[in-house]
């Protein structure tokens, strides 16, 4: 109640469905079996049914998850049942079923359960003080994550920008703290660790080392939930709505972007990249395609602090809205969308879409001043142009 006036100054409602319990109905009525009527001329509704059927998806959705957990991940079956799963939430989700005589779907409904799942990503970044949210994930230190002496939604929604996040000693309006989640630090490169970790926790180690490290990602998952409850009183918290995992433990970060990473895995034992757009190449011995070995140059580039420009020519399908365009500009283009068009993509190491600025405002400056420095095709201007990101960071 008391940040009520602030949702209202800052919320934006862009839809809104209702469905009152007084049009519930058990069976579809001739109204509903018509379907909806809508303008030729500007798509909108015209007429529609107020009626609704309540379709109970907890069963199934249900059973199929546990099923699911008896496969290992990336084995067909695991493959195969979350396609299924996926299927359900995309049928809600999208508008191709929302329209005309097969009304089962609802865009709001399918945004209200996406809503839920970046709120959850959105508390993981605030708890766990995240380098990055990426859709439902992100990256954090589980040697650092934040611990709260008050909060509100403005405090939070400011958290990234705010000096009073720091350590500082004898500052009273310091709202929040770092600590370690598991109550004391872990030297992940010591190849002891997890046994250790388990021993400090009272546990006895196993034999087995990789039973080990299973062990430990579980309870740090199992504490990093509580953390985030203990933080956020919320329905996905109290109702127990999601769960998630830790994938795997890295020693090392090397940003691009805020969706572009290096991941190296403890003693140099692996590693693991997201580089959006950069193609992949054909690795003949594995029969598959990989990561390309440019963009290890690019964050080799980054680590070094050295400025560099990479040209790939490739290919790629032709999107709709690019179809749209080139069609509009000339009656006889010859190609239609999802055709093969080759294309010349240019990429550079030292990239500002990982600056974290403070307004709307600065954020189109810099985005005004990173597409002049693009058109210079020049590795060392598009550098300088992040390093004006990071001043604004800063400040």
């Amino acid at each position: 109640n008391q940040e009520w006036g602030w949702i209202k100054k800052n919320a934006v409602i862009n839809c809104s469905l209702i469905y009152k319990k007084s049009d519930e109905v058990s069976t579809p009525t001739d109204e509903m079996l018509e379907g909806a009527t809508l303008s030729k001329d500007t798509d909108t509704l015209i007429k529609a049914s107020k009626n609704w059927i309540r379709i109970e998806l907890k069963g199934l959705v249900t059973t199929l998850l546990l099923e699911r957990k008896k496969h290992p991940k990336k084995t067909p079956m695991n493959t195969f049942l979350k396609l299924i799963i996926n299927t359900i939430y995309g049928t809600i989700a999208s508008e191709f079923f929302s329209v005309e005589n097969v009304c089962v779907s609802s865009v709001v409904i399918g945004n209200n359960i996406t809503a839920r799942a970046r709120c959850l990503a959105w508390c993981m970044a605030k708890g766990f003080h995240s380098v990055m949210s990426i859709t439902d994930g992100g990256v954090f230190d589980v040697n650092s994550v934040l611990f709260y002496k008050r909060k509100s939604l403005n405090l939070l929604e400011g958290l990234h920008r705010d000096k009073l996040s720091e350590n500082t000693i004898n500052n009273r309006r310091k709202f929040c703290y770092k600590k370690p989640l598991m109550g004391f630090e872990i030297d992940f490169n010591n190849p002891n660790c997890y046994k250790l970790m388990l021993e400090n926790m009272g546990f006895i180690p196993d034999v087995d080392d990789k039973k080990n490290k299973y062990t430990c990602l579980s309870i740090i998952d199992k504490k990093a939930w509580e953390h985030l409850a203990s933080i956020f009183d919320i329905d996905i918290f109290n109702y127990n709505q999601f769960e998630f995992e830790t994938k795997d433990i890295y020693t090392k970060l090397i940003l691009h972007s805020k969706v572009d990473y290096y991941l190296e895995k403890p003693n140099n034992n692996g590693y693991t990249i997201a580089f959006r757009g950069m193609p992949k190449v054909w690795d003949d011995s594995i029969k598959s395609k990989v990561i390309n070995p440019l963009a290890l140059d690019l964050f080799k580039a980054i680590e070094n602090d050295t400025p560099l420009k990479i040209e790939i020519d490739t290919s790629e399908l032709l999107s709709l809205s690019d179809y749209q365009i080139k069609k509009k500009s000339d009656g006889n283009y010859p190609l239609l969308p999802h055709d093969s068009v080759s294309v010349k993509k240019v990429f550079y190491s030292h990239s500002p879409k990982s600056s974290r600025v403070a307004s709307l405002s600065e954020l189109k400056k810099l985005e005004k001043r990173y597409e002049t420095a693009k058109k210079s095709e020049n590795a060392i201007e598009v550098a300088a142009v992040k390093k004006w990101g990071e001043r604004l960071s800063k400040d």
